[in-house]
């Protein structure tokens, strides 16, 4: 294992993405492992908190500036020097346009393409996207990693990779950050609602507003705490000002503080891949409602370890959850079992699905080595 040298290849390091806050804490268990590993992000070169929390060295961590498509062939030409000079055998790219680079850069060169897959939604593609896309799938990448069964069923579906060729690991939380220490907090009565995720379409923000303004008439104590940033920021705030029970707080740093004070996680999105800050919640002992959807059906089970809801009934979904608010015997039951669930995203069960990946792919990439030799 210590004989691996990985290289990262994702569009940003973001201190608000789920995708780049699951690779940092892969890295760090990728790197107390032994293994020599390398950041490549396609940003100019900047500063988080999140790149403060990785542990590799600083020199490991390459921005390479901004994919635009009069640039892409030098960020290929640029990447592929690296991938040269260090002599990496894994490139394991994230996110298309990362992707469609890294793996770009890889031909040719002494080392295994891996790429992993996290979202469900492609409505933005075009034509060409699909071409290139299913030309890499099938003629450079060693293997396919999807991080929930919905995103391996989509993947299949657009690219022809047969099902049973495409891993399955899911997003690791940073179990160091992320910890249970919530007292008594899963008994107290609900008040203060969170909601984590980028204020845009995707993300559904306005279904939770109408159904919060909906329990909200009720349960007169409630609270929700928006975290989070995007286009409709300013619209949604606009819609809502004379709500006081609604406080937009922008994004969060410490998300892992915020969400001990909170009582229950919210998440309205249209569409997820594997939801970081559900996996989040789960290990912090946050309760969870969600709306059904690809995604976070595959990590929630109604009433067993969150509740989930109609993404587009608001009635029935208030009702659900007003039930559920005043249910503390289900809130604790919910608790306990997500705490449970949480232990298979931490980062050293996920790297030893990884790892077993890298060392596959090594294989397969050794037996076409040698079939051409021969």
């Amino acid at each position: 294992m210590k004989n691996l040298k990985i290289l990262m290849v994702i569009k940003t390091m973001r201190l608000d993405g789920g995708v780049e806050t699951s690779v940092a804490s892969i890295v760090n268990e990728v790197y107390s492992r032994g293994c020599n590993v390398f950041i490549v992000s396609f940003t100019e070169n900047y500063e988080n908190d999140l790149l403060q929390r990785l542990d590799i060295p600083k020199d490991k961590i390459l921005h390479l500036g901004k994919i635009k498509t009069v640039n892409i062939l030098y960020k290929i030409y640029k990447l592929r020097k690296i991938i040269r000079k260090e002599k990496f055998n894994i490139i394991h790219t994230h996110l298309f346009h990362a992707s469609l680079v890294g793996r770009l850069a890889s031909i040719g060169l002494n080392c295994s393409a891996i790429a992993t897959e996290h979202s469900t939604f492609f409505n933005w593609w075009k034509w060409y996207h699909y071409l290139i896309d299913r030309m890499l799938s099938h003629n450079i990448t060693k293997e396919h990693i999807a991080v929930s069964r919905s995103v391996a069923a989509t993947l299949a579906a657009r690219t022809g990779i047969l099902p049973n060729k495409i891993n399955i690991i899911n997003n690791a939380v940073d179990t160091k950050r992320f910890k249970f220490d919530r007292g008594n907090n899963t008994k107290r009565n609900i008040k203060n609602i969170l909601l984590v995720g980028r204020l845009e379409y995707s993300k559904n923000i306005d279904y939770a507003l109408k159904i919060f303004e909906e329990i909200s008439i009720k349960n007169t104590s409630l609270t929700l705490t928006i975290s989070g940033d995007g286009t409709q920021k300013e619209q949604l705030k606009n819609i809502y000002k004379n709500n006081t029970k609604i406080k937009f707080i922008g994004v969060e740093k410490d998300i892992s503080s915020l969400m001990k004070k909170m009582d229950v996680l919210f998440l309205s999105s249209h569409w997820e891949g594997c939801p970081m800050t559900i996996i989040e919640s789960f290990s912090v002992g946050l309760p969870v409602i969600a709306t059904s959807v690809p995604g976070v059906i595959d990590i929630v089970s109604d009433q067993i370890t969150g509740i989930l809801i109609d993404p587009e009934k608001i009635k029935e979904s208030s009702e659900k959850i007003e039930k559920f608010i005043n249910n503390k015997e289900l809130q604790n039951y919910i608790t306990k079992n997500a705490r449970k669930e949480s232990e298979r995203f931490s980062p050293k069960n996920i790297t030893d699905k990884l790892i077993e990946v890298y060392t596959k792919s090594l294989k397969k990439k050794d037996l076409i080595n040698d079939k051409t030799k021969n």
